[in-house]
């Protein structure tokens, strides 16, 4: 009778280890699918950072040549501020005198109307 519960306990518990690997073997089939789904978030993930530092670099590239042309067209500006620095404002400039309304004319142009008829 002994040997009887002892065997009954055993396959009880040999019952119990049976459903316990079949819970685990969901759960691992569970884990790995998500695994597989992890794997392509990463990829994902590592393709959109690949193409978000392409255009960071893009961007650098574009703020440099931007950079450039200012710093050019500033030293431009300095540099027409400094022309205009050496031109006398005009009030200091001699009045022009007016000349003859002749000699506003082109040259062999007739500044008079023919009538005709």
């Amino acid at each position: 009778m002994t040997t009887l519960v002892i065997e009954g306990l055993l396959i009880f518990l040999l019952v119990i280890t049976i459903g316990y690997c079949f819970v685990l073997d969901q759960r691992l089939k569970v884990l790995r699918s998500g695994q597989a789904d992890l794997r392509k978030v990463i990829l994902d993930l590592s393709q959109t950072t690949q193409i978000a530092q392409d255009a960071v670099s893009g961007l650098k590239a574009t703020a440099d040549d931007v950079d450039r042309r200012l710093s050019a067209k500033l030293d431009e500006a300095r540099a027409l501020t400094g022309q205009l620095e050496h031109t006398p404002a005009p009030s200091q400039v001699p009045a022009v005198q007016k000349l003859p309304r002749a000699a506003q004319t082109p040259a062999g142009s007739s500044i008079f109307l023919h009538k005709t008829g």
